[in-house]
């Protein structure tokens, strides 16, 4: 009991104007990520002096930024493992926990990183799917290498889009909306045959809710946004698509039907 309770034991140092603190968090290493993912025992959680950020993602009270020299810094809530440290402990301070990476996004409770050698990387929920990890897999404390050759990423609330090179779109996640650009629901027709011989027609209900293994559903993709029930789509013609949720007037077409169908909105974005 007292060994385990001295992982915790925070030591503060304060010198020449710069606070920070150290501890031993567990070592939960993904074998998944051993090159990229910090395989150190002791994290430095700094509170001065931080190095210059280039872009910042914010989830519910957790907080990812991107510094200048590709290295990612976490801080915040992490019940769920969204920040990729290993553990479930809250990090109430910024946490340098990977390097060489060029993107970010996140969503409610998950996390998505983009490398640079264009390897797509997620941490923390999976309960709707939305890490693309299957069944099985509740949510991952540890980075997880899902896809590779990805240029765009892009996290909606319990959902996920990904653009690989060659323009497919690949999505995983919550899909109620529709905001995958999948039906709720497939109809697949079967007969079965009734006590007089005769064959009598049956539809049965496939439900898509909650898609959670990576599938393609377009081409032509160069870039992707997500809302929380919606998605936009920025093809390589430089015309704009949504699909999902338009309860709020999101498409900017009026008051139409959101769905599963894939809607042009706009052309010439750039």
């Amino acid at each position: 009991m007292i060994k385990r309770m001295f992982k915790y034991l925070v030591v503060v140092v304060v010198g020449f104007g710069i606070g920070f603190v150290s501890y031993t968090a567990y070592p939960y290493i993904s074998r998944e990520a051993p090159a990229l993912y910090k395989t150190v025992r002791s994290w430095k959680i700094f509170q001065g002096n931080l190095p210059k950020f280039e872009k910042v993602a914010a989830g519910t009270f957790f907080s990812l930024a991107l510094a200048d020299d590709g290295n990612l810094w976490v801080a915040g809530a992490n019940r769920e493992g969204q920040l990729g440290v290993g553990i479930r402990d809250d990090v109430k301070g910024w946490v340098n926990c990977f390097s060489g990476v060029k993107d970010i996004s996140v969503g409610n409770t998950h996390s998505m990183v983009l490398t640079n050698d264009g390897r797509l990387w997620v941490a923390g929920s999976n309960h709707y799917g939305e890490l693309g990890l299957g069944y099985k897999v509740k949510g991952a404390l540890n980075w997880r290498n899902v896809l590779s050759n990805v240029v765009a990423i892009a996290a909606g609330q319990r959902h996920s889009l990904a653009v690989t090179k060659d323009g497919r779109l690949w999505v995983a996640g919550d899909n109620n909306k529709e905001q995958l650009g999948l039906r709720r629901y497939i109809e697949k027709v079967y007969y079965v045959r009734s006590p007089d011989g005769t064959k009598k027609k049956k539809i049965k209900k496939i439900w898509q809710t909650k898609i959670r293994r990576w599938r393609s559903v377009l081409n032509n993709v160069k870039a992707v946004y997500a809302g929380v029930n919606h998605s936009l789509v920025l093809k390589k013609d430089d015309s704009l698509w949504v699909a999902g949720s338009n309860s709020y007037g999101q498409y900017g077409l009026g008051e139409i039907m959101g769905g599963s169908k894939w809607v042009k909105v706009m052309d010439n974005v750039k």
